[in-house]
């Protein structure tokens, strides 16, 4: 179960928090929304420099002049959030992004009531991977097909809409799709629902309509052990991790074929930036000279998960 909670590596102390979300009820009041633009258009105008490597000039300033033009009326909090998070797409760099607040994981964790269910993209399809809820109705397998009559089609192009990436590439967008960053992004850009109205597809392949409550997500994991319909799925899913993120090897199946696996770029155990750096040469020097000894003509780089580098 280690794996599953990566993503909330550097949460608050969970006992500290308050068990609502106060954003949610927050109306932003014009001024505020102005003033908080403003700024925000001047740090990308005078300190982004990829600002117009994607979409042109003009283009960029009509939609920050645009944005501006919505911000005369009060406005809840998660619709202003919706605009710049829009905007700071279309900026499409992946390493720039904007959040609700500093705490935004340990809310995630304890506050936010959202879907209770692990889900996998494959294909532009969404599979269960595990049950957060304590009722076996959905099982892990079962393809989601709708929320609160919504297509899962039409939910994916929207948070596609949110999601920063470099360029337009598409790979990174998919893990928007996927467990805690799914149910995340729903909650940010498409709602905040009590109870979900959810249709699925068995395995069997017969639709399935049911509902499931809204709950925090540490709640929604603890329950992962619990429900014993996700008891073969933790199996499968907890296997032994690879020893390093960094992996070569030469499959018997593909003739003078490399596949070359990076999880990551960091070196490990590295403490600086020179260090990592002279931690993957030295891989990259071993790996490119078995590949020659090989006589190797093909080579895969899978970057796969890779969030940047």
């Amino acid at each position: 179960m280690k794996r599953l909670l990566c993503f909330l590596l550097f949460l608050n102390p969970l006992g500290l928090l308050a068990q609502t979300d106060t954003l949610q009820t927050r109306l932003l009041q014009p001024a505020a929304m102005q003033s908080d633009f403003a700024y925000c258009r001047r740090l990308l105008e005078e300190t982004h420099p990829g600002l117009y490597r994607y979409t042109p000039k003009a283009a960029m300033q009509a939609k920050m002049d645009s944005l501006a033009g919505l911000l005369h009326q009060s406005m809840p909090f998660y619709l202003f959030y919706k605009l710049m998070a829009g905007l700071i797409a279309d900026v499409r760099c992946a390493h720039t992004h904007t959040l609700p607040n500093k705490a935004w994981q340990a809310a995630f964790a304890t506050q936010l009531k959202t879907l209770p269910f692990f889900i996998l993209p494959i294909q532009n399809r969404a599979y269960v991977l595990f049950n957060g809820t304590l009722d076996p109705t959905i099982k892990p397998g079962f393809e989601l097909l709708s929320i609160n009559g919504q297509p899962i089609e039409q939910i994916r192009q929207q948070l596609y809409r949110y999601h920063w990436a470099d360029g337009y590439i598409e790979t990174s967008k998919r893990n928007v799709m996927k467990g805690q960053l799914f149910v995340l992004f729903y909650y940010w850009f498409i709602g905040q629902p009590d109870t979900f109205q959810l249709t699925v597809k068995t395995l069997a392949g017969d639709t399935l309509r049911t509902d499931a409550p809204a709950i925090p997500f540490m709640t929604g994991y603890k329950n992962y052990k619990k429900n014993l319909v996700n008891q073969q799925m933790l199996a499968w899913y907890n296997k032994k991790k690879p020893k390093h993120p960094w992996r070569l090897s030469f499959p018997t199946d593909v003739p003078q074929t490399a596949y070359l696996r990076l999880d990551s770029f960091g070196g490990e155990g590295a403490t600086s930036g020179t260090q990592a750096g002279a931690i993957f040469r030295k891989f990259m020097n071993k790996s490119l000279a078995k590949i020659a000894k090989k006589q190797t003509q093909s080579l895969i780089v899978d970057v796969r998960s890779n969030p940047g580098g």
